[in-house]
């Protein structure tokens, strides 16, 4: 249950407080559906921000859509965040909410859950010899799989015959982060490696959208716009 009252969220801000020291900045994380458009959640970031003022706020959520229009409705002056999930699955809805929250000044972090999923190297913690993912349910597996194959097969449209980019030679997970860094809208990309392994990969993502080419066919991709040959810069 979301809990948007202010003293519920002073004091799990405060109890972060204690171990990390004052934040740069807040987000409320997964608010109801109906937060959006019922007044709470403006209400909630309007507290905070009395609350914590030097502070950046913000919203994390898997409802790029809904927080979108949000913010379209929502227009007070200050720059605010606006963290979303945005891979393989939901790309043709979260690009577009990406780009209409960039163009209402708010900042837009993309998260990249596939690619410490079905995408990532094995993560052996926290047992040794067991996989996380094992532990899904069956359904979860099914959809995460179902993800990462297609997520493969569209990046395969990113690729040029005969360019450094062979087939199998870079890890899907560092495909998957690139494809963040690929999408214009996008501040910053998230990432969660739980390895040294992930971590490689995260910065490989690095690499890939280094080349222009590689960054500007990424971008169509993931926003269904032609590539008109000039690289993205990130």
């Amino acid at each position: 249950m979301s809990d948007l009252s202010l003293p519920g969220l002073v004091a799990e801000v405060e109890h972060g407080a204690e171990l990390t020291g004052h934040p740069t900045c807040i987000l409320v994380k997964d608010p109801c559906s109906r937060s959006y458009t019922d007044g709470s959640l403006a209400e909630a970031l309007c507290s905070l921000e009395n609350r914590f003022p030097g502070t950046t706020i913000g919203v994390a959520s898997h409802l790029p859509e809904a927080l979108a229009e949000f913010a379209e409705n929502y227009r007070q002056p200050g720059t605010r965040i606006a963290q979303i999930e945005l891979n393989a699955v939901n790309h043709r809805v979260a690009c577009p909410a990406a780009a209409r929250l960039a163009a209402g000044g708010w900042e837009v972090w993309a998260m990249q859950p596939l690619a410490y999923g079905f995408l990532a190297r094995p993560d052996f913690a926290p047992t040794p010899g067991t996989d996380w993912r094992a532990g899904l349910p069956a359904e979860a597996q099914r959809a995460m799989r179902a993800a990462a194959r297609s997520f493969v097969r569209g990046v395969a449209s990113a690729r040029e015959p005969g360019h450094l980019l062979e087939e199998g030679a870079i890890p899907p997970a560092a495909w998957a982060i690139a494809f963040c860094l690929s999408v214009p809208s996008v501040t910053r990309t998230v990432i969660g490696p739980k390895n040294a392994a992930q971590l490689e990969d995260a910065l490989l993502a690095l690499d890939l959208v280094s080349d222009p080419d590689v960054a500007e066919r990424m971008r169509a991709w993931a926003t269904g716009a032609p590539s008109d040959g000039v690289g993205a810069q990130r």
